[in-house]
């Protein structure tokens, strides 16, 4: 597998002391790097193929095998709502 470094409008990391990147560098199956165009050129071969993925954002792989995002949005965001039990009028 080559090298290759991704672009899109912003790389959200999940990392608190730096959110958001410009690229990520991918040698063999491996993230080398994450974070502007020209660190992840350095972290790999100068000739690396870059690829702009056209998004807006490129996030982390997230592996849930069940969840309800909208209720854990809905309960978890401010202004808490709380919408169970639901009574419906009678």
């Amino acid at each position: 597998m080559s090298d290759f470094i991704l672009t899109a409008g912003t790389v959200i990391t999940m990392d608190e002391d730096r959110p958001r990147a410009d690229a990520v560098a991918v040698s063999g199956s491996r993230i080398v790097a994450v974070g502007s165009l020209a660190e992840c050129v350095s972290a790999v071969a100068p000739d690396a193929e870059v690829i702009d993925t056209g998004a807006r954002a490129l996030l982390p792989g997230f592996v849930e095998p069940h969840g309800h995002p909208f209720l854990g949005g809905v309960l978890t965001q401010p202004p808490i709502a709380q919408i169970t039990p639901w009574v419906a009028p009678t």
